[in-house]
């Protein structure tokens, strides 16, 4: 069967897209990947202790999925402007979400 032009064409720029939003998704809902870097990056040499890091970056990254409303950084301080970036990054995050969720669905 042969398929049309303009639907290959679609076709490869939903595959591209699948394949983004699948290399964003992983290492935000895979955290070990993030503690993992934790001790090789030496993150703890910059004055806080591996759980004070954690939970700054679990806050985070459970404001930017959806899964908390306010947003924090466990001792971390920060700017509205910068809670404003993470809450347009959370409209990334969540869109991510969403279309990762539809290419599973329809890919079924």
């Amino acid at each position: 069967m042969k398929t049309s032009k303009p639907l290959a064409i679609a076709l490869a720029a939903l595959t591209a897209l699948a394949l983004l939003t699948g290399a964003v998704a992983a290492p935000i809902l895979c955290r070990p990947f993030y503690y993992a870097h934790i001790g090789p990056m030496r993150l703890e040499e910059y004055g806080l202790s591996r759980e004070e890091i954690k939970t700054a970056y679990n806050q985070m990254m459970d404001f930017c999925l959806g899964r908390r409303e306010n947003f924090a950084a466990g001792v971390l301080a920060f700017s509205q402007s910068g809670a404003d970036h993470f809450a347009d990054v959370r409209g990334l995050f969540l869109l991510d979400q969403v279309y990762e969720l539809m290419y599973q669905i329809a890919k079924k």
